[in-house]
């Protein structure tokens, strides 16, 4: 896993930190607090931090090394909370909003 702000590798021990924080979050999640909210809190992704994790992509659409997150994706039902993702540049759980046909796109 790299540090998205300092682009290095995580330690084996920050990595583990890491990942207490991330089961605790999903815990919390599973529980009902909010997702977006949550995200907002203690995201370390730069990108989508400030709305809620929300990610929007197409199917197809991932590199080859993100194949398993794009399929894991698309088979969650509306609002179903993932276990632990572990990928090149984080971990977490994540939360399936909708499925949106092109048109619906809009300006996104």
């Amino acid at each position: 896993m790299i540090d998205p702000r300092t682009q290095q590798p995580f330690s084996p021990a920050q990595r583990r930190e890491k990942e207490k924080l991330a089961q605790e979050i999903k815990a919390q999640a599973d529980k009902g607090e909010g997702f977006a909210a949550l995200v907002k809190q203690y995201s370390d992704d730069l990108s989508t931090k400030d709305r809620g994790g929300e990610h929007t992509f197409a199917r197809h659409s991932m590199s080859p090394d993100l194949e398993g997150f794009e399929a894991a994706a698309f088979s969650m039902k509306t609002n179903q909370i993932s276990d632990l993702f572990f990928l090149g540049f984080g971990l977490g759980p994540r939360r399936w909003c909708e499925l949106l046909n092109f048109g619906d796109l809009g300006g996104r």
